[in-house]
This record gives C-alpha cells, sequence and structure tokens, in this order.
C-alpha cells in the first residue's frame, strides 16, 4: 500500500495547519547520531498482502493483546478504500481547511474522494459555506450517505509474522466485517481486527483464533499489550522515533516470503491533538502504511521503546528552492483505544 501523498492545494492547506498549529520545528537527528540499538526481535510488526485484481496490495500492522483478545492493529486505508464522488459541470462547494487533510478533489477528473467517516457535524460545514451551491449540496449528501458504510478493499488478506516470529494467518475479511470483529475510527487512520481469544497451550500463553481465521504456518504470536504504548499527551516533541515498516520499491513484487521489517529513525517534530496527527522527521515509503511508530525514551535499563502510533500518510514540506522534505504523518495510538474501547 502506497502511503498517500497529498496533493497541492491539501499541502498548502495542510502546511499552514502544521506550522501553526503543530508548532513543527524544522529539525533532526542524524542516524549516526542517535545511538541506540535496535532490538532483535520485532516479531509483534506483521506485513500485510491483499490479493486484488491479481496483484498485491501491500500494507503494515502489528499485533496488540489485552486481557480477553488478540487484535491486528494497521491503518484503515490498508483495507479500506476511499468513498468517491463523480462531481458533475456547474457543482460548487468549499471544503473547510480542517478537512482537507481527509477530502481531496481531484478536479481534472472531477473525483471527489473522502477517508473515513463523514460525520453530521462535517457535512454541516461544508453545506454551510457560501460558495456551495445545490449541486454541490447534494454531492455533499451522497458523499455523506455513502461513507457511512466502508468498503473492503478484498474479501482475504494474508499476515505475515515478522523475524524471527515464522506464522502466517489468512484472514476473511469480509467475514470477520460481517461478524463485527472489524473496527475501524471514523476520523482516524486505524483499523483493529480481533483475531482470537487467550487460551493456555504447555504452560504458555496462546491465542484460540477465531473461524474466520485460518493458520497458514503455525508460530507462536508475539503481541504488544497497553503497557507497550504512549498516549499522545505524553509523546515528547523532539524526542527520537523509530518507525516500523515493510518498505518495497514500485517495481518490487509483494512477496509474503519478506520477514523483515525496515526500521528508521527520525524525530518527533510536532503533534495536533486537534487533527490526530504526529509529525516525525523521517521518510516513509511503500509498504509502511499501518506500521508502528515507537519512540526511544531512556528506560531503567537503557534505552526504552514506546509505540505512539501508526504510520498514516506523507506531508511534503517545501523546505527552499534546493530542496524538500517529507514528513511522515502518524495517527496516535489513542485512536487505537477509542476503537476499542466502542
Amino acid at each position: 500500500m502506497r502511503l498517500p501523498l497529498l496533493n497541492h492545494r491539501t499541502r498548502s492547506a495542510l502546511q499552514c495547519l502544521l506550522l501553526c498549529l503543530l508548532g513543527v520545528l524544522a529539525f533532526s537527528v542524524p542516524a549516526e547520531a542517535s545511538g541506540f540499538l535496535l532490538p532483535d526481535n520485532f516479531s509483534y510488526a506483521v506485513r500485510i498482502l491483499l490479493p486484488l485484481h491479481q496483484k498485491g496490495v501491500l500494507g503494515s500492522g502489528f499485533y496488540f493483546r489485552t486481557g480477553e483478545a488478540t487484535y491486528l492493529v494497521t491503518a484503515r486505508h490498508v483495507l479500506f478504500a476511499p468513498t468517491q464522488v463523480v462531481i458533475k459541470d456547474g457543482v460548487s462547494f468549499r471544503i473547510p481547511p480542517e478537512l482537507l487533510h481527509r477530502i481531496r478533489y481531484d478536479k481534472p477528473g472531477r473525483l471527489l474522494s473522502l477517508e473515513g467517516v463523514l460525520s453530521l457535524k462535517e457535512r454541516d460545514a461544508i453545506l454551510m459555506q457560501p460558495s456551495t451551491n445545490e449541486g454541490g449540496r447534494q454531492a455533499i449528501q451522497y458523499l455523506y450517505e455513502k461513507s457511512q458504510t466502508l468498503r473492503l478493499k478484498a474479501h482475504t488478506a494474508t499476515v505475515v509474522t515478522c523475524t524471527p516470529g515464522t506464522g502466517e494467518l489468512e484472514l476473511r475479511l469480509t467475514a470477520l466485517l460481517v461478524k463485527g470483529l472489524v473496527k475501524y475510527h471514523p476520523v482516524q487512520d486505524v483499523a483493529v481486527i480481533k483475531l482470537g481469544g487467550p487460551m493456555t497451550c504447555q504452560g504458555d500463553r496462546c491465542t484460540e483464533f477465531v473461524p474466520e481465521v485460518r493458520v497458514l504456518k503455525a508460530g507462536d504470536l508475539t503481541a504488544l499489550d497497553a503497557t507497550d504504548l504512549k498516549l499522545m499527551h505524553d509523546v515528547v516533541t523532539g524526542s527520537q522515533a523509530l518507525v516500523l515498516g515493510f518498505s518495497s520499491s514500485t517495481t518490487e513484487e509483494p512477496s509474503p516470503e519478506r520477514r523483515q521489517p525496515l526500521p528508521r529513525r527520525g524525530t518527533v517534530v510536532g503533534k495536533n491533538e486537534k487533527l490526530g496527527i504526529i509529525a516525525v522527521d523521517c521518510e516513509a515509503h511503500r509498504g509502511d502504511s499501518g506500521g508502528l511508530v515507537l519512540e526511544v525514551g531512556q528506560g531503567p535499563d537503557g534505552k526504552d521503546l514506546k509505540g505512539i502510533g501508526v504510520m498514516s500518510a506523507i506531508f511534503h514540506y517545501e523546505k527552499d528552492k534546493l530542496g524538500s522534505k517529507n514528513y511522515s504523518l502518524a495517527t496516535p495510538l489513542d485512536a487505537l483505544m477509542e476503537v476499542l474501547n466502542q
């Protein structure tokens, strides 16, 4: 799955929002100067393969466990397609700046796209714009109604556990969704799939998978829990960050055989609780969508890693005439907890 690259109009609006609201500071820590060693075991990280028109659409994710269940966490846009409406001639509307990170309009193609579910409040905010005419109101109303039920990109998915894990799972996504085992945040870019519940096997903690999950290759399932996470208000701007994603080039064939993520280091350069965004001074690439973002802190035994977000998008920031900078935008894990508490 390619992370969304925001268009020019959206980038311009987001640049103002990120610079004014986020208070982004453009600084970074060189990778060689960051001074922390990567742990040997990332087996909670997973690679997600969706069969789509005989091609693989790839994303990343991670396992998460509560006392009652084990889940797969990823970005919502890895599993669900955006809601799209074709705009007719003469239609006029204006998208408020605070919605430009979720709604994109391809003017040449006359295609209006929405990520997530449009709320009544958000719909009315567009309808109340003076430049929205009758055709625009009809288009926005249709977008609102259509977005209430998101469409899966594929009926099944293959989940491959990171090395040293050996497990592979096949998920019947449509069946899981029908049974209410797939949930997503309506606004934030997070989706959660319930894989099963805890069970005891030979003195170890194992997972009893639901019938819609088929084990293709057996292997211990390593999952994070609430003690491994950090909510947005505790994330420190300027701290070192680590992104776990299964990046691949545009020409690489997605293969479930690849089991090692490509960790990249950067800096948390800002956060915006209103928009639900954490900006990381680190490039993201194809395959990183849904990957876990970790903050590096100082624990009692040395370096300490805490999950802080899910990789969501790329913000292309015009630095100067000589070059540009890409910020990775992550959804804070507050959204994960909100979905689990639904």
